[in-house]
């Protein structure tokens, strides 16, 4: 995938949950949104998890994708960095030249969501491959001050709708 350095993905690592853990675990259920929703969080992680069990972190304006069970639900990692993700849910790091917030909108746009759920496997849960998913051929434009007005944009439509959806 051209557009992005690093996926973090810990598939595979179903780390261990603790109640009286303070790191947030990041499932699908959290996913959708600008950002994710942490209101939904049901699992924490302990220190000693959180800094041995993951195979990578996440990081703040990285691109969260759902993989498993409802795929394709989009959000953008804000600046909770003591965060994990579950396993199914792979994470996306924005190449320098691209801006993460127009990245968010692009995974999130209707017809690179119909791209994504041509390659879903059939299964008693639906997934996706990491792999395909990195080979689709997203439409991306190279001009990375329109990158930054287009995803502000999006970031902004999100914010209104989920204000009014409160009212």
């Amino acid at each position: 995938m051209e557009i992005a350095d690093k996926a973090v993905d810990n598939r595979g690592k179903t780390p261990p949950i603790s109640d009286e853990g303070t790191h947030p675990l990041i499932e699908v259920a959290c996913l959708g949104s600008g950002s994710p929703d942490y209101s939904k969080v049901t699992k924490q992680l302990d220190d000693s998890t959180f800094e041995t069990a993951l195979r990578d972190y996440i990081k703040k304006g990285d691109i969260l994708f759902s993989t498993v069970g409802s795929i394709g639900l989009v959000s953008l990692m804000d600046s909770t960095e003591n965060a994990a993700i579950a396993q199914n849910i792979v994470s996306f790091r924005a190449k320098e030249k691209y801006d993460s917030k127009f990245l968010y909108a692009m995974f999130s746009n209707e017809g690179n969501q119909h791209k994504a759920q041509r390659i879903v496997m059939g299964a008693v849960q639906p997934s996706i491959k990491v792999s395909q998913l990195v080979d689709i051929e997203y439409f991306v434009t190279q001009n990375f001050e329109e990158q930054k007005k287009i995803g502000e944009y999006f970031i902004k439509l999100d914010n209104i709708i989920t204000l009014h959806q409160f009212l």
